[in-house]
């Protein structure tokens, strides 16, 4: 028997409903997904995608291998170094710049780590130059940011409820800028998952934040950044909640590395806080605001309705008909 044909018009739908996947549910969708098309068969090239997306998209932290050094890689479309339509996709590892790590976007291993191959022509020597420029600012800020991470996010196997597990991660990617040898690009990435399986839930916190300087200029420059939340709970239920804002702030040291990543990291500590807080204050509120607003407190009627069954005629008289005997009725004879 031929195998059915998968129909093109399902691209996008297959495609977003794996980007819709909960917080450690993309493998539970993307066998949905199967199933929803069979006897056709999803395309590989599409499933390696959408998961790749739906990784980058999620900022996925993963341990790299003793081998390679250990550390924590981060799956980011920043990092990401070739194409996402394939089942094994290469990333830079930021801690050791010489090399990559390579991620089955299928299970979320990390398969291989690899070294970089190194080009000598002129882009890449033209790349070199303010790669070399942003170093210093880079480094430091890598500094920083291992300190602020093991100061307010929780370690790998804790978290606020017992029996959390997760990784937290940072990295900081260096970007040709718009002159070459003139001003520095950096993208800075934190992100943090937690999962509770005993609890059925699952969470992710994403900050990312972009900054564009000329070393040593003397106007103060722009850090900006998207910060997201999302946490899906499945018990008996299927309840997503995500929260999402764009934040900037002001940096005024752009000469001293070590002065600036204290600024810069100190500026994306006050937001994220902001950002945390305010969370809590709409989620502990919600029962009595938003969920509220969404259902009537009275019926038309205007009456409570009365959830004690006996008080009901329907009830009553189901009752009394358990009580009575069953009578037959009288057989009536053929005149």
């Amino acid at each position: 028997m031929s195998e059915a044909k998968f129909n093109d018009q399902w691209v996008q739908l297959i495609h977003g409903l794996i980007q819709k996947s909960p917080p450690n549910g993309l493998n539970d969708v993307v066998e949905g997904c199967r199933q929803l098309v069979a006897p056709a068969k999803v395309p590989d090239e599409l499933v390696y995608r959408s998961c790749a997306d739906f990784r980058e998209k999620l900022i996925t932290a993963v341990n790299l291998p003793e081998s390679s050094g250990a550390g924590i890689g981060m799956i980011c479309e920043t990092g990401r170094a070739g194409s996402r339509a394939q089942k094994v996709v290469a990333y830079h590892d930021q801690k050791h710049e010489d090399q990559l790590f390579c991620v089955d976007q299928e299970t979320g291993a990390v398969s291989a780590v690899t070294d970089k191959k190194k080009s000598g022509d002129l882009s890449a020597e033209m790349t070199n130059i303010d790669v070399e420029l942003a170093k210093p600012f880079k480094d430091a800020l890598d500094a920083e940011l291992d300190d602020y991470l093991a100061r307010r996010y929780p370690s790998d196997s804790m978290g606020a409820l017992h029996g959390c597990e997760g990784l937290s991660g940072a990295s900081v990617y260096s970007l040709v800028g718009k002159d070459i040898g003139d001003d520095i690009e950096l993208r800075i990435i934190l992100a943090s998952r937690r999962i509770r399986k005993a609890g059925s839930w699952a969470g992710n916190w994403t900050s990312q934040w972009r900054i564009v300087f000329v070393p040593e200029q003397k106007e103060p420059v722009m850090l900006g950044g998207v910060l997201e939340f999302k946490t899906h709970y499945a018990e008996d239920s299927n309840i997503h909640f995500s929260r999402k804002c764009v934040k900037k702030a002001k940096i005024h040291e752009t000469s001293d590395p070590e002065v600036w990543a204290k600024e810069v990291t100190a500026a994306i500590q006050k937001i994220e806080d902001d950002f945390q807080n305010a969370t809590d204050d709409l989620c502990s509120g919600m029962g009595s605001g938003a969920l509220k607003a969404m259902r009537r407190v009275f019926p038309l009627s205007k009456e409570r309705f009365d959830w004690r069954p006996i008080r009901h005629q329907l009830v009553r008289d189901m009752k009394n008909a358990e009580t009575k005997p069953y009578v037959m009725p009288p057989e009536h004879e053929d005149e």
